[in-house]
């Protein structure tokens, strides 16, 4: 079977892989995610730090300062764009914010435990049936904590903590390094 397993194609899988899809980047999830890493880890890149602000407030800092002098109607676009407000990965932000983060990861890492793995399966579109493996649901739902883990501690991510979505998430790395091995060089 290919990346979406013997489910490809479901409707009702269709939907799942997109409400997934939608929770991870259009909820705050990849946001929060961000900033589970310590805060330290985007402070001494100053290109990261303005690259990433520009993503989750929409300004670009080093383009608002620039504009600001080309300002028309007396008001500073830095008053218009807020950009005077601290990044979002500064650290006094960043260390404020990470409780939060946390408590919405170990939320997402819950209901993955309890709810789309509780059964025991595999694979979030697979009740173990005909060897499927893992699916675009997968992609969609193990991207951000495949990304986030090491950030994570394990009584939020771990063995002992979400048996079912760490054993999911050490499959899914096993895949990846299987396909890199026998992908064409």
């Amino acid at each position: 079977p290919g990346i979406s397993g013997g489910a490809a194609g479901k409707p009702e899988h269709t939907a799942l892989e997109q409400l997934i899809s939608q929770r991870v980047i259009e909820g705050d999830l990849f946001s929060r995610a961000i900033q589970c890493f310590p805060a330290s880890r985007f402070g001494a890149d100053a290109e990261l730090l303005r690259d990433r602000t520009a993503l989750f407030t929409g300004v670009d800092p080093a383009k608002s300062a620039r504009s600001s002098s080309n300002d028309t109607d007396g008001k500073s676009n830095e008053s218009r764009t807020s950009s005077s407000a601290p990044s979002p990965l500064s650290p006094e932000v960043m260390n404020q914010q990470r409780p939060v983060a946390l408590s919405i990861m170990r939320r997402w890492i819950r209901w993955l435990e309890d709810g789309l793995l509780a059964d025991g399966r595999d694979w979030v579109l697979d009740s173990n049936d005909n060897g499927a493996g893992p699916s675009l649901a997968d992609l969609e739902a193990i991207w951000v904590l495949q990304w986030v883990s090491l950030a994570l501690p394990p009584e939020i991510l771990g063995s002992g903590s979400a048996p079912k979505v760490a054993a999911w998430v050490s499959r899914f790395r096993d895949v990846v390094k299987a396909a890199e091995k026998d992908a064409p060089e």
